[in-house]
């Protein structure tokens, strides 16, 4: 029996191209830090305070957030420009005031709150002892000196040397990286296309459909981390899991903390087969 298993592992590497290399060296990435995007939307509102206890609960390495910046120069955490998606008000952050904000009333999935200030976020953050990673999302009516108040906003809250920060405007983490150097800089890349630019940031943020491993050892190369986002299907949290990225966001924290716990206990030859064989397809 045993030697008819042997045989059907063998028959199926062959058909599938895996080496016996590389099935003896698969292994979890055990150093992947695993970021609840949004914090645990499964629990609450995204971005709310109870989206981020419940990452705190499930053990994220980071709970990324978003902050937008409201027309009396508050930041806020909220990730759409437009209040129409969640509270129903079809207003912009930019054009009303901190007090107006948080007067609303937001909604998701069953779940109700409220939007958070970036001081409320933080405050609740720092008694979970939960690290955040905070996307800032300028909406291009920002004034001259928005990098200044984020910074100063911050150094304010003592969280400078502690939570990155990341956009997808590479002007304004360029900015930050000048004026505060302390504050780990990433930039949010939707699509890429060859190599990565000579930028002064601190890591790399990527989308699922960018991702090559040779990408990995590119940002290595340049001193920089690399993160994935947003990965949710079982089959590429598998893959991923697997992959030498520094950085897994996703929507499904409960699932890929599961996912990470069963490939480290899944040690037999036939189960790594199975977990290549998964990630293969996605590459």
């Amino acid at each position: 029996m045993k030697g008819l298993f042997a045989l059907t592992v063998v028959f199926l590497m062959v058909q599938s191209g895996i080496s016996a290399f590389e099935l003896a060296t698969l292994k979890v990435n055990d150093q992947i830090k695993l970021i609840a995007h949004r914090g645990d939307v499964s629990k609450g509102v995204e971005n709310s305070l109870e989206a981020l206890e419940a990452a705190a609960k499930e053990k994220a390495a980071y709970a990324e957030m978003d902050i937008l910046l409201t027309k009396d120069h508050q930041f806020v955490v909220m990730h759409d420009y437009n209040l129409k998606r969640l509270a129903g008000v079809d207003k912009d952050v930019k054009d009303m005031t901190l007090a107006e904000v948080q007067g609303l009333k937001i909604q998701q999935d069953g779940h109700t709150s409220h939007i958070p200030s970036f001081e409320e976020y933080v405050k609740r953050a720092k008694e979970l002892k939960m690290k955040l990673l905070v996307e800032l999302k300028p909406h291009g009516g920002e004034p001259a000196n928005y990098v200044d108040l984020f910074v100063q906003k911050m150094r304010d809250l003592g969280v400078e040397k502690d939570y990155p920060a990341m956009s997808l405007d590479l002007s304004v983490m360029e900015k930050v990286e000048k004026k505060a150097p302390e504050i780990k800089t990433g930039y949010v890349i939707p699509i890429q296309f060859g190599r990565f630019e000579k930028v002064s940031v601190d890591f790399f943020a990527i989308e699922d459909f960018s991702y090559q491993k040779n990408l990995v050892t590119q940002a290595h190369e340049m001193k920089k981390e690399l993160y994935v986002w947003t990965i949710n299907d079982k089959q590429k949290l598998t893959k991923y899991l697997q992959q030498p990225i520094d950085g897994l966001i996703t929507d499904e924290l409960t699932e890929a903390q599961r996912l990470k716990k069963d490939l480290k206990e899944n040690k037999s030859y036939f189960d790594r087969f199975l977990n290549l064989v998964a990630t293969s397809k996605e590459e």
